[in-house]
């Protein structure tokens, strides 16, 4: 069978960018959700404050992103449904043949629209490992022997939770602005910021242990028809 009309079955990696997605679905929603408790009211200019001042919870709880939608009713809308797309395509579609591609179109467009800034650091590097998704890993099969390649593909599920765990944690307190037995806002914001660089420099870790487990474990699919 040629190369060029195989499909390989990376299922650790589908579903490892499935989870990043989802939780980046879940950090534009809440932009969105905040924008449209703003109401009919003009945003004056495109960089704006997602979460307002009659709804803020902490000083540093602005959550600051930009739309080209003069209004943040609507910024809000399209904010929390897009997300809900990106949620939904990160699960049922990131292993299509142009899923990838709607993946990277997706969160620009979300960026675009008020669901806030700080993803762009993260949906970048995922969208890039996401297009390995279908591929033969072949780089990586040579980059690491097969002995490495059985340890490196256990830690993917303790890597991906780590990542998931400190961004989750991180959207927390950016809009509560709460950590346990902390109360100075400065130190509680360059907490937030330590636990969005933390998941941002191990997001690499899962995706790198989940190649390991898929080149051992994948699957061959059918032959693909040309088209």
């Amino acid at each position: 069978m040629s190369r060029k009309t195989q499909k390989y079955d990376n299922r650790v990696t589908t579903l490892i960018t499935s989870i990043f997605g989802v939780a980046l679905a879940i950090g534009a929603f809440h932009h969105g959700f905040f924008e449209f408790l703003q109401g009919n009211t003009a945003t004056e200019g495109i960089l704006i404050q997602a979460i307002g001042e009659q709804h803020r919870y902490w000083i540093h709880g602005t959550e600051e992103a930009i739309t080209i939608i003069p209004n943040f009713l609507f910024t809000g809308l399209l904010a929390m449904a897009i997300s809900v797309f990106a949620g939904v395509w990160s699960v049922k579609y990131i292993n299509t043949k142009h899923g990838s591609s709607v993946f990277l179109s997706t969160f620009i467009v979300l960026t675009l629209v008020g669901g806030g800034l700080a993803h762009i650091a993260f949906f970048l590097p995922i969208w890039g490992y996401s297009t390995r998704i279908n591929k033969s890993l072949d780089f990586w099969s040579k980059l690491f022997p097969k002995n490495v390649r059985r340890i490196l593909g256990q830690i993917w599920p303790f890597s991906a939770a780590i990542v998931v765990i400190s961004f989750i944690i991180a959207l927390e307190i950016s809009i509560f602005g709460y950590f346990p037995g902390v109360d100075n806002p400065e130190l509680i914001l360059a907490i937030c910021w330590s636990l969005l660089g933390l998941a941002w420099v191990l997001v690499q870790a899962p995706y790198i242990s989940g190649f390991a487990y898929d080149i051992e474990n994948r699957k061959t699919q059918n032959e693909l028809a040309l088209t």
